[in-house]
């Protein structure tokens, strides 16, 4: 289970923990949800989140472009 980005607060991808069971509701329309957390929250302090995907996308276009300058031999 991992934040979905819908937060202004959370970028999406953070890691929360794991779905251990679901049930329905009493009205049926959501769910109740047992879950295993990633770590203890409460006795978290200070988190930093680090956003990285700027970087990835940096490392892809020169992947991308390296892939492109190879040269080609007429064998």
């Amino acid at each position: 289970m991992e934040t979905s980005g819908y937060s202004s607060i959370f970028p999406p991808g953070i890691i929360v923990g794991k779905i251990k069971r679901a049930f329905n509701s009493h009205d049926g329309l959501s769910y109740r949800l047992q879950i295993q957390l990633a770590t203890d929250f409460g006795s978290l302090r200070d988190v930093c989140v680090i956003d990285n995907s700027a970087m990835e996308e940096r490392i892809q276009l020169m992947m991308a472009a390296k892939d492109s300058l190879k040269i080609k031999t007429n064998e």
